[in-house]
């Protein structure tokens, strides 16, 4: 199928792993630490042989201490896409040429309210109002400042902090923008052209120099233009003025009170003072429009939104693959390709928005659709088939470390190969129950399973006594205390939906059924997740009909409660369901003619309200799965079938997005 061309989205990044600005040449990345972090760097060209040390204004310079600062950020995003800004004037204007000089007290006084204050999880900065869009304000500030932050905290000159998004940064010019929410009182700096300034003209640097250790409104410190250094391809501003930690990310203005520069780094020592450097207002400008032109703020801030994700270095395109959020990446591994199923992998760090590959040593063999867990420190993989014309089912796998990027085989099961079930990690035992055994033409059910210790690398059957019947395409899930079974498909053809079930006690190693008693309407290929107190059930489908309701099932008392149905996605089954913390979400599935669904919807069962998911920025698909990376679902690969039934083909994807839930 005809597919548009890729497109490397812009860096919107969601962890908390930092990379310093721009270096100068030979300096090493500086070491982690709890108060103001350096790095040695050979300074020959000065005229006294001396070691410097280079001092990054990152957002670590000042270490964040306010708890409650850091409460209130709350992630936030606009699309990303090829889009221009809709509004009339809302790129920034071309630089004018200075106005008359004003005096210092004009110049502090006009600016000082539209300066504010950045805190993430990790540090402060500074940060200024470029533009307005409506109710929107948005600020520029240092990529190294947001550094991996999805959202911040900006504190504006009233007092109040407000939630801020990062809607796209640019690492190689340490530039990012970030849009707050309804702010008024404020309006944007005018932008100067650093290009007319000279050698000896006067420069002010305002904002927040060590961050919240120095409380109250941002202040001011004044210098010369002591010249420009070209490091790494990008001409600095040279000053004098004091630019110290805290201070990275606000403006530097000219006597005119335009900006021309953002205070960003400095060299300091014993042996040198007054040498601190200034991205040009040109730069400035130029990243700042290309941000916001590719990355539309025509929605409000506060928004869902999807961000596609890089496909450089991306493993092989692929559907059916195991996927897991380890706390920090998207583990990807198998699938079936092109060229048939796969044994690589690759593992996604949102941070850095990066790929890079995993060890294919004492890996699996090729095979899609296998059971997976994440154990908190490895990945489990078990079963699946070899291709979907494959004559048997597999009933093998392997554990993989990403800490030692080593595989580890598994103990031979007890269980017969099979695919079409789930598996469940309790928190010390993958659980493994029914699904489908023998071959694509001569499948059988199964209703028995098995659970694995990987601290003893032992395999135990469980009981058969009170189990439910055999069945695939049933909803599984680990309550904290339980594994719940419910519905599915208990025979081949069309008929044999169920609408029954049981939970299995690892601790007591028994079965006991659940109450049928206002349960749904039996059904397979259902959505389901836990919330903590209750197992939410949703969709599915029966014979040929798609069912577009749901219900909670109580394992405290064995009780259902049917859920709204109230602006719920269009019926389906087969997707993916989440649980964020807060809500549910449905996404993606088939339809009743087994097409791709990229629709979906956020149920908060403490409302009992449904919210629409907005439109997916890639190609239909199907058979991909999805993660829950702490505030975000990521979504990649999959497949689609063309042609018809009689001269099918199958395209695959490596590519993926995002979806970044708006606050509830």
């Amino acid at each position: 199928m005809d597919r548009p061309p890729e497109r490397e989205p812009f860096k919107f990044y969601s962890g908390q792993t930092h990379g310093p600005p721009p270096k100068p040449p030979a300096a090493p990345d500086p070491a982690p630490r709890k108060s103001l972090p350096s790095a040695v760097v050979a300074a020959a060209a000065f005229a006294v042989a001396a070691i410097l040390v280079v001092v990054y204004l990152a957002v670590e310079s000042v270490p964040v201490s306010d708890a409650s600062a850091r409460a209130t950020a709350v992630a936030l995003a606009t699309t990303i896409g090829q889009v221009t800004p809709a509004v009339a004037g809302e790129t920034l204007a071309p630089s004018p040429t200075p106005s008359a000089p004003r005096s210092p007290e004009e110049i502090v006084r006009a600016a000082m309210d539209d300066v504010a204050r950045i805190k993430t999880n990790d540090g402060e900065g500074s940060a200024f109002l470029m533009q307005r869009r409506g109710a929107d304000a948005i600020f520029v500030t240092n990529a190294h400042v947001v550094s991996g932050a999805m959202s911040v905290t900006v504190v504006t000159h009233d007092g109040v902090n407000r939630s801020g998004a990062v809607l796209a940064r640019d690492t190689d010019h340490d530039l990012a923008v970030v849009a707050v929410k309804d702010v008024s009182g404020l309006a944007p700096l005018p932008m100067g052209n650093s290009d007319l300034l000279k050698v000896g003209d006067q420069l002010y640097v305002i904002g927040f120099p060590l961050g919240s250790t120095l409380s109250g409104d941002a202040t001011v410190t004044r210098g010369i233009l002591s010249g420009r250094r070209t490091v790494n391809g990008i001409t600095y501003l040279q000053t004098d003025a004091a630019i110290n930690p805290g201070n990275s990310g606000g403006p530097l203005l000219n006597s005119s009170g335009q900006v021309v520069g953002i205070a960003t780094w400095r060299f300091d020592s014993a042996f040198v003072q007054g040498i601190n450097f200034a991205i040009p207002s040109s730069l400035i400008e130029e990243t700042s429009n290309r941000l916001l032109q590719s990355n539309p703020t025509d929605k409000p801030a506060q928004a869902d939104v999807w961000l596609t994700i890089s496909s450089r270095g991306a493993p092989r395109a692929r559907g059916g693959q195991a996927e897991v959020w380890t706390g920090t990446e998207m583990i990807v591994w198998g699938g079936l390709t092109a060229s048939g199923s796969v044994a690589t992998g690759a593992r996604y760090d949102p941070v850095t928005a990066t790929w890079k590959p995993i060890s294919t040593v004492g890996a699996p063999s090729p095979r899609m659709d296998p059971y997976v867990v994440w154990t908190g420190k490895e990945m489990i993989v078990w079963g699946g088939t070899r291709a979907l014309t494959a004559s048997t089912f597999l009933s093998d796998g392997a554990r993989y470390n990403p800490a030692s990027n080593t595989w580890t085989p598994l103990p031979k099961s007890p269980l017969s190969p099979r695919i079409g079930a789930d598996a469940v990690w309790t928190g010390d035992e993958m659980i493994i129950w029914g699904g489908m055994g023998g071959s694509f033409s001569r499948p059988r059910i199964l209703g028995d399973g098995a659970r694995y210790n990987p601290a003893t690398d032992r395999w135990t059957m469980l009981p058969s006594a009170g189990q439910p019947g055999p069945r695939i395409g049933d909803v599984m899930a680990w309550t904290g205390k339980e594994m719940v079974v419910w519905g599915g498909h208990g025979q081949v053809g069309p008929s044999g939906d169920l609408g029954d079930g049981a939970r299995y006690n690892p601790k007591t190693n028994t079965w006991a059924p659940m109450s049928t008693v206002n349960a749904l309407v039996p059904r397979w290929g259902s959505f389901a997740v836990w919330t903590g107190k209750n197992l939410i059930i949703w969709g599915g489908q029966a014979s040929t009909r798609q069912y577009g309701d749901g219900a909670k099932y109580d394992p405290s008392t064995d009780s259902w409660t049917h859920i709204s149905a109230d602006n719920s996605p269009l019926p389906r089954e087969g997707g993916q369901a989440l649980w964020t913390g807060q809500d549910m979400i449905i996404w993606g599935g088939l339809d009743v003619t087994e097409q791709p669904m990229m629709s979906g919807g956020r149920y908060d069962p403490v409302a009992d309200k449904w919210t629409p998911l907005p439109e997916f920025p890639l190609d239909p698909r199907m058979d991909v799965p999805a993660v829950w990376a702490g505030d975000q679902m990521i979504v990649w690969g999959g497949s689609v079938i063309e042609g018809t039934r009689d001269q099918a083909a199958f395209a695959f994807f490596d590519d993926g997005a995002r979806f970044v839930p708006s606050p509830s």
